[in-house]
């Protein structure tokens, strides 16, 4: 966040999925491309599931987790933890963790940090859809209340 102008970016897309699906051979996790904190349980090589859209959707949850709550979902010490975190464990939801985000919000996070891809949305622009009208929702309660990280949702359009 680029505190002068408020402005946010979304950066790191280097191995969004391009191809309907992908299957992936188990690896390592220690070699495993791109960033364990963010990655779709698929995407570890231990699910025996492809790889597709889906997958994104998993780390923008991710990502959407961590700008509501300051924290990622998951913490871990060593790559193996990760793989599990994301394989077995289920995050605390974010009106959970932080009072303040509204119940729809959260539930659309958790929805997007589901295991399997069949129980995520489906494509991204129903995701945006739904958590565009979650955000406008948040963003009247910020100009009510004043809360900082959902006035700069709602002027970036998250």
């Amino acid at each position: 966040m680029d505190e002068a102008s408020g402005g946010v970016w979304l950066t790191g897309f280097g191995i969004a999925s391009r191809l309907p699906r992908e299957r992936q051979a188990p690896a390592p996790p220690e070699v495993i491309a791109g960033t364990l904190a963010y990655m779709a349980p698929e995407q570890t090589g231990r699910m025996n599931r492809s790889v597709d859209s889906r997958s994104d959707l998993y780390a923008l949850g991710v990502t959407f987790y961590e700008m509501l709550t300051g924290t990622l979902p998951f913490t871990a010490a060593d790559p193996m933890e990760w793989v599990h975190c994301h394989i077995a464990r289920q995050p605390m939801p974010p009106s959970e963790r932080v009072g303040g985000v509204p119940a729809s919000l959260s539930a659309i996070v958790m929805k997007l940090l589901a295991k399997t891809g069949e129980e995520r949305y489906q494509t991204a622009p129903v995701s945006r859809l739904i958590f565009e009208d979650a955000s406008r929702t948040w963003s009247y309660m910020a100009a009510s209340t004043g809360s900082r990280l959902a006035s700069t949702m709602g002027r970036t359009g998250y």
